[in-house]
């Protein structure tokens, strides 16, 4: 019923995916260059029913692993949901259809042996009694639909609201950053200082940071500074967005700063700015009470598993088991990728 061909996307195809109803900004052209520049290689595949185009996949192989990968997307590359951008809507229970026969003909032609998806579309409720191997995590977004003034309404007060208006009183400003290298050279002091106040060291190079802002800035990258009265930047913030959606990146300030309260108020200006672009939801990549406190919708979304051989299954865990003990050892030493 269903059938693939994997292919290397033209600017036409890009197009046609981008623009789809389930669309993400994880599936952008510009997103899938910050993929390959970390390294990993691009696993684009046009899906057919009845012989004719129906749909595409958007994942990446991750070259790295001694084994073969497909993510989509692969776990560790700071990006979300990718999966199907279809042609016409469809529901879970048929989502789940074409993975299955998708994760066949990937084994089938030795592709890879191990296939990992997220899909925002998709529901725990969807995976149950459908034969898939699925683990459910939680995010939380804010729904960028609704007026800006019912939108800043559902903030909590006290956490939010109040230091965005005491952020305004002390006369901090909100703007676009005027050089995108400055920016990335004080986003990582201020995340290093965040990170150190925290006891741990930063979890991703600042050469990832870079390569984020060759592949997408500044078509679907936002960069956003929060500047005190004397002109210092005193909050940096990145999200990465398109007319689909918005995916909270990172945020950094140095202890010395958090006086001013600019957070919630530069937050809120990413979010607005992302709204006028079109973006329906603001994923904030997680459920900490930082971001939880912006009207944030909590959801458990899965993550599927196929595996070509069953014995991957509990290897998998077990290798995840070892490598999330030697990150947390390794950072608490500050040795985790400076």
């Amino acid at each position: 019923m269903y059938n693939f061909k994997r292919i290397n996307p033209t600017n036409e195809d890009w197009k046609v995916i981008e623009s789809t109803y389930d669309a993400t900004v994880d599936k952008t052209q510009a997103l899938m260059k910050y993929v390959e520049l970390q390294g990993n290689e691009p696993f684009i595949a046009k899906v057919y029913k009845n012989d004719s185009l129906y749909g595409y996949f958007v994942g990446e192989i991750c070259v790295r692993a001694k084994v073969k990968i497909l993510g989509s997307p692969f776990y560790g590359l700071g990006i979300a949901h990718q999966g199907l951008s279809m042609l016409q809507e469809i529901d879970g229970y048929e989502r789940i259809t074409i993975y299955k026969e998708l994760a066949r003909w990937v084994f089938n032609l030795n592709y890879a042996i191990w296939i990992e998806i997220e899909d925002w579309q998709l529901s725990m409720d969807d995976c149950e009694g459908k034969g898939v191997r699925f683990k459910g995590h939680d995010t939380g977004y804010t729904d960028l639909t609704p007026t800006e003034e019912a939108i800043e309404h559902s903030f909590e007060y006290k956490s939010c609201r109040y230091m965005m208006n005491k952020a305004k009183k002390l006369g901090v400003t909100i703007r676009e950053t005027l050089d995108s290298q400055t920016f990335l050279d004080l986003h990582w002091e201020q995340h290093k200082d965040v990170m150190s106040r925290k006891g741990v060291e930063t979890p991703k190079p600042k050469s990832n940071l870079q390569k984020l802002i060759d592949a997408a800035y500044p078509d679907h990258l936002l960069l956003m500074e929060a500047v005190s009265p004397e002109g210092e930047v005193v909050s940096t913030a990145m999200t990465t967005y398109d007319n689909h959606n918005a995916h909270f990146f990172a945020r950094a300030n140095f202890g010395k700063d958090l006086k001013w309260s600019a957070n919630e108020l530069l937050m809120w200006e990413s979010m607005k700015y992302c709204k006028e672009k079109g973006a329906r939801f603001f994923n904030h990549s997680g459920v900490g009470s930082f971001k939880m406190k912006f009207g944030s919708v909590r959801l458990w979304k899965p993550r599927l598993y196929f595996a070509k051989y069953a014995w991957l299954t509990p290897a998998r865990e077990v290798c995840w088991d070892i490598y999330h003990r030697f990150r947390r050892l390794f950072a608490k030493k500050g040795l985790w990728m400076k």
